[in-house]
C-alpha cells in the first residue's frame, strides 16, 4: 500500500474541486513554498509532492484514473490485482513492473487515456527572485527608501514581448489548427489506441511566428538590468521578506510575471539585545548604586537620532538586585506594519571590583564591621 499523502489533501482542495480551484490551490502553495523563496524545513520535498499532485488533478485522464485507483494508478501496485487476466504472470510477466509502461513503450504515455484533454498548453509564468539586502539599526527604527539595481528577464524591448520581429505576425499552427494539441494513432494487440501530445511543431502555443524576433530569438523575453524604487518599513527583522509583486522575471507572452522579494538582514547592534520590538540591554550596577539607589543615563532607541540611538535618565532604586529588569514603556523598537513601540528592558548587572586602592580598602573594611551580616546558611538549616 502507498504511503503518499492523498493528492487532493495535499493541494487542500475537496475531492469536488474544478480545474479552477485545483489550479488556485496549487499556485497558492507554489509561490509559499518555491526552493527560491521559502525557509521552511522540509520546503524542497513540500515542493514536489504539490507538483506530483498537481500533475495528476490538472490532468483530466490522470486524475480520472486516480479517482478509480488511487496511487496505484500510477505507483505499480495495480499489476498484481490486475494480473490473472493476463497469464500467471500478469503484467510483471512480461518485463513490465507497471500496467502503464507497456502503453509507455509504445506511445511515450503512462496512461492508456492519453496526455491532456485537447485545449492550449498553459504559458509558463516568470519566476520568482530573491534580492539580499543588508540594513543597519536606523534603518530599523526609521524605515528606509532605496535604489536597487538587479537583473531579470524584461519583455524584450525590440518585440515588446511578443516574440516576433516588428512587421511580422504570428499564424495559427497547421499541424494542431491552434489547439496546441495533436493526436496520434497507434495499433496494438490491445486495438487501435489514441494518444494527446502537446503540438511538437508549436510547442504547446497553437501559435507559429513567422519571423522571430533577432534580439530575443522569439521568446519574447531577455535578460538585462532592472533600477527598483523600494520602501522597507520600520520594525523589519533578520529574515523578513518585502514583496513587490510582478517584478520578477518576466513570463512567457501572455503570461504573468514573478514577484521581487527582498530578503533583509539586520546588522547587529554593539549596545542591544533584540527580542521582536522590546530591547534587552545590559546594566552594569555597583554596590553602592545597589545599595543606596542613583540616578544616570542609558541609551534607548530614538527615531529623531541621527543613528536612531539617544539617550534617557533611569533611576536605580535602593536595595535593586542582581538581574532584575527596569522597565522603560514604549523606547522600544517599531512594531511592524502597526503603531506604537516595544519596551526597553535593562537587567541589572552587580559589577564586584577587582582592584580596589587603599582608601577604597579601609572603606570597605570599616562597611564591613557596621554593615548586618546575613543570617548564615546552617542557622536557615537548623534555626
Amino acid at each position: 500500500m502507498s504511503n503518499k499523502k492523498d493528492y487532493y489533501d495535499v493541494l487542500g482542495v475537496s475531492r469536488d474541486a474544478d480545474d479552477k480551484q485545483i489550479k488556485k490551490a496549487y499556485r497558492k502553495l507554489a509561490r509559499k513554498l518555491h526552493p527560491d523563496v521559502s525557509q521552511e524545513k522540509g520546503a524542497q520535498e513540500k515542493f514536489k509532492e504539490i507538483n506530483e499532485a498537481y500533475e495528476v488533478l490538472s490532468d483530466s485522464q490522470k486524475r480520472s484514473a486516480y479517482d478509480r485507483l488511487g496511487h496505484a494508478a500510477f505507483d505499480g501496485s495495480f499489476a498484481a490485482g490486475a494480473g490473472a487476466g493476463y497469464g500467471a504472470g500478469g503484467f510483471g510477466s512480461g518485463g513490465f513492473s507497471d500496467p502503464f509502461d507497456i502503453f509507455e513503450s509504445f506511445f511515450g504515455s503512462r496512461s492508456p487515456f492519453g496526455a491532456r484533454s485537447a485545449g492550449r498548453a498553459d504559458k509558463i509564468a516568470g519566476r520568482d527572485l530573491l534580492y539580499p539586502l543588508e540594513v543597519d539599526l536606523a534603518d530599523v527604527i526609521k524605515g528606509l527608501q532605496t535604489e536597487i539595481t538587479y537583473r531579470r528577464l524584461k519583455p524584450c524591448s525590440a518585440c515588446d514581448g511578443s516574440g516576433a520581429a516588428k512587421g511580422s505576425t504570428k499564424k495559427t499552427c497547421t499541424k494542431c489548427q491552434g489547439q496546441g494539441q495533436v493526436r496520434q494513432i497507434a495499433n496494438s494487440f490491445f486495438g487501435t489506441l489514441s494518444t494527446v501530445i502537446t503540438c511538437p511543431e508549436c510547442r504547446g502555443a497553437g501559435e507559429i511566428i513567422e519571423k522571430p524576433c533577432s534580439e530575443c530569438k522569439g521568446k519574447g523575453r531577455a535578460a538585462g538590468a532592472e533600477k527598483l524604487t523600494i520602501k522597507v518599513p520600520p520594525g523589519v527583522e533578520t529574515g523578513h521578506r518585502v514583496r513587490f509583486a510582478g517584478k520578477g522575471d518576466a513570463g512567457e507572452p501572455g503570461a504573468a510575471s514573478g514577484d521581487l522579494f527582498i530578503q533583509i538582514k539586520v546588522k547587529p547592534s554593539r549596545i542591544f539585545n533584540r527580542r521582536g520590538a522590546d530591547v534587552i540591554l545590559e546594566l552594569p550596577v555597583t554596590f553602592t548604586q545597589a545599595a543606596i539607589g542613583d540616578t544616570i543615563e542609558v541609551p534607548v532607541i530614538d527615531p529623531k537620532a541621527k543613528d536612531g540611538i539617544g539617550k534617557t535618565k533611569v533611576k536605580i532604586p535602593a536595595g535593586i538586585t542582581a538581574d532584575t529588569f527596569i522597565k522603560l514603556t514604549a523606547k522600544g523598537f517599531p512594531h511592524l506594519n502597526r503603531s506604537g513601540r516595544g519596551d526597553e528592558l535593562l537587567q541589572v548587572k552587580l559589577q564586584t571590583p577587582q582592584k580596589l586602592s587603599s582608601q577604597e580598602k579601609e572603606l570597605w573594611e570599616k562597611l564591613s564591621k557596621v554593615e548586618r551580616q546575613p543570617k548564615g546558611l546552617w542557622e536557615k538549616v537548623f534555626g
